[in-house]
């Protein structure tokens, strides 16, 4: 997509790494619930409204798809390696009828939780952009 932007509007940019305010995906005290299933090439990853489904992924993967559902960064910091079918389901706050928070279901279901924090997250910094070029 850059390569794109870089043609069409002479946009120049560079990726920077910055600590800003998100979570820190770690160990439940109650204990990691997941077993470890046999990699594969394929993967997938959805997170839809009050649920998240990760199939054949490493925690790292589970917790860059989480940003979306928190908007804010997710890094893993469990020192958990593997791979691992994870599916979440919990209550979004505004619904009638009450479930489970993200992060009472993320430590009931998966055996993990959230800890707010500074965490490094990279931004790509736009230096620099014209008005397109005509086609």
């Amino acid at each position: 997509m850059r390569v794109l932007l870089a043609d069409r509007f002479q946009m120049v940019s560079h990726v920077e790494t910055k600590e800003l305010s998100g979570y820190a995906l770690l160990p439940a005290k109650s204990g990691f619930k997941l077993k470890p299933v046999e990699p594969k090439d394929n993967t997938s990853n959805s997170t839809v409204n009050d649920r998240a489904t990760f199939d054949h992924a490493t925690l790292a993967v589970f917790a860059e798809g989480m940003c979306d559902v928190v908007d804010r960064p997710v890094v893993d910091e469990t020192g958990i390696a593997g791979v691992y079918d994870i599916k979440l389901r919990w209550s979004p706050d505004d619904r009638e009828e009450k479930g489970p928070s993200l992060f009472t279901a993320m430590q009931e279901q998966l055996g993990l939780r959230l800890e707010a924090r500074k965490v490094p997250a990279k931004l790509v910094i736009i230096d620099k952009a014209e008005k397109p070029i005509e086609d």
